[in-house]
């Protein structure tokens, strides 16, 4: 029973690394895009900034869909689908010529980041608790 419960956290554990490790990729491909889309869709900086709103309303909305999504659904099946379909729209997001589509496609990566960082700092302290709260009491 102790053996089948070390690999579950094992896979806990797995599941928070894989989850930061494509959102910290992701997060440094799209910063330095910025000057490339400004010029790509001729926009003014201050208009581009308008997507950054779409993406923060859909984190907010995957933060909150979180609870009810890992309680159906088994946590890490909801990171490792999570991860595939935002590094979908990541690359969709490359090839895109609308803007609109640009931001709509922003907006669900938001609301996947959402609920990726969500999820794994769910996981995160939930393993952690079980692991440092023995050493002390």
């Amino acid at each position: 029973m102790k053996q089948k419960n070390v690999y579950k956290k094992r896979q806990l554990l797995s599941c928070f690394t894989l989850s930061l490790f494509v959102w910290g990729i992701m997060g440094t491909s799209l910063g330095p895009m910025i000057p490339f889309l400004i010029q790509h869709f001729t926009l003014p900086s201050a208009v581009l900034g308008q997507a950054f709103i779409g993406w923060a309303a859909g984190f907010c909305i995957g933060s909150l869909c979180t609870t009810r999504l890992i309680i159906k659904i088994s946590p890490f099946i909801v990171i490792v689908i999570a991860n595939i379909l935002a590094s979908l729209f990541v690359i969709g997001m490359l090839i895109v010529n609308s803007f609109f589509i640009y931001c709509l496609f922003y907006s669900v990566i938001g609301t996947l980041g959402g609920l990726l960082f969500t999820t794994s700092h769910t996981l995160a302290s939930y393993v952690f608790f079980q692991i440092d709260v023995q050493h002390f009491v």
